[in-house]
């Protein structure tokens, strides 16, 4: 009876190692996507990359890739689109990686009709309303006006928005999806909301 357990133990062992190495060839096929405002190095690890801007970063992104945006102040407006599905965009410090919109009409970080997306450890600020759905900071859109859910996964966490001149319209927002979470988030200083969720019957959220 020993011997045949020793053999099943043997086996279930060898089909753990079997999926862990899986998993761990997975988690490296993907890209690192690193935006630094400085120089980048002559010589990049394997899989690595660098630009100058978030958008550039994101733009070359596909799902699995990391976008690892290093201190400094930005000032883009960035969008994500559904070519993005499933990518990861993280600043390096919360209180350090800075998009600012310098209180002018426009929204910060736009994650569009894209499923199962992820922003971490970063500030948002002055984007403000004055256009067409402007004044958002971080948002996940499945489709705003739409009455329909465009778009699941959305996950955002050690995310701060705030606006100065008090004229942003949402701070995190998601928005016509299902499906995600935000944990560790702070907003302020929105003249509509600075935390929002909606236009999802059955939103699956947990914040």
């Amino acid at each position: 009876m020993r011997a045949h357990a020793r053999s099943r133990f043997a086996f279930a062992f060898a089909l753990v190692a079997v999926a862990f190495a899986a998993t761990a060839a997975s988690a490296l096929a993907g890209n690192v996507n690193i935006v630094r405002q400085g120089k980048a190095p002559p010589v990049a690890p394997p899989h690595t990359h660098y630009f100058k801007t978030i958008q550039a970063a994101v733009n070359a992104s596909t799902a699995g890739d990391y976008v690892l945006i290093e201190a400094g102040v930005y000032d883009e407006s960035v969008k994500v689109t559904s070519a993005q599905s499933g990518i990861w965009i993280r600043g390096m410090n919360r209180n350090k990686v800075i998009l600012d919109g310098q209180n002018k009409p426009g929204n910060g970080i736009e994650i569009y009709k894209t499923n199962n997306v992820w922003v971490e450890n970063l500030t948002v600020r002055n984007f403000d309303t004055g256009c067409s759905s402007c004044g958002n900071e971080i948002w996940w859109n499945g489709g705003g006006n739409s009455g329909k859910v465009g778009a699941h996964g959305w996950f955002g966490s050690y995310l701060t928005a705030y606006d100065t001149g008090l004229n942003g319209s949402y701070g995190i927002f998601t928005g016509n999806e299902t499906e995600g979470s935000w944990e560790n988030i702070y907003a302020s200083g929105f003249n509509d909301s600075g935390i929002y969720l909606g236009a999802c019957q059955e939103c699956n959220a947990r914040i």
